[in-house]
């Protein structure tokens, strides 16, 4: 298990931008349904003014994220491509001609070099011209390793919807966010117990991204961006320890 520690992005660290001037924060408020929109492809270029080494997206919408990273002395240090289109659900020609397209909702970078003075490039790109693409939340910060997370993870959904029915027995359903909880079960070596103890208390009230797997197929539908609600640490081995926690998402 990783946390993603999350910077502070306000309009000062935004060098540039292409989505509507009222929109420009949208990413970075905290809201992971709320989206930012822009035909074609979103951009922005960020200077932190502070180390990032890891960056998540979540509530995506578009086919690829170009990601290039620039420091003041030493030039481009960086540069990736995320490809968000699955072909795990394409298997013959039939497939490949009628299944749906399927893409990566939320996923995240943990190798971005540690430059102080860097500037971010970060672009979203849509299918094509004529399509749009969105983002719900961009999360800057710096990454913590605490741990090994433990098969028997799960995940579960809390719907805000309201599902009504009056006395004839007609329903009436009113859409809302939704939010993720996901357990884990975390192995910890003792010689961090203190360091994760004070991460816990420190960020107790702060949203932050725990990244439980970076194995691809499981990454985005157990990344999560929120806080904990629980969070219990048992001695078990001379060793190591057993982290059990629960972590609540945003919506």
């Amino acid at each position: 298990m990783k946390l993603l520690i999350p910077l502070e992005i306000t309009a000062s660290e935004l060098d540039s931008y292409n989505v509507d001037e009222a929109d420009k924060l949208v990413p970075f408020d905290k809201k992971i349904q709320t989206q930012v929109s822009k035909a074609e492809k979103i951009t922005y270029t960020i200077t932190p003014g502070d180390v990032v080494d890891g960056i998540a997206f979540f509530n995506l919408q578009g086919t690829s994220i170009d990601i290039v990273v620039t420091d003041t002395t030493e030039g481009e240090v960086y540069s990736e491509s995320i490809d968000l289109v699955l072909t795990t659900n394409v298997i013959d020609g039939y497939t490949y001609c009628f299944a749906p397209i399927l893409t990566i909702k939320h996923t995240v970078k943990t190798d971005i070099p540690p430059y102080v003075n860097a500037t971010i490039e970060i672009t979203i790109n849509a299918e094509s011209v004529s399509e749009t693409a969105k983002v719900g939340e961009i999360v800057l910060g710096k990454v913590r390793e605490f741990g090994s997370t433990q098969y028997g993870a799960g995940f579960d959904i809390v719907d805000y919807s309201t599902k009504e029915t009056d006395e004839y027995g007609d329903f009436y359903i009113t859409e809302r966010a939704f939010s993720k909880r996901v357990p884990l079960d975390v192995i910890v070596e003792n010689l961090y117990i203190g360091y994760l103890k004070q991460t816990l208390e420190e960020y107790r009230a702060t949203p932050v991204v725990c990244i439980p797997t970076e194995a691809a197929n499981l990454q985005g539908p157990f990344l999560t961006y929120g806080y904990y609600r629980t969070a219990r640490t048992v001695v078990t081995y001379p060793n190591y320890s057993i982290l059990t926690i629960e972590w609540e998402g945003l919506t």
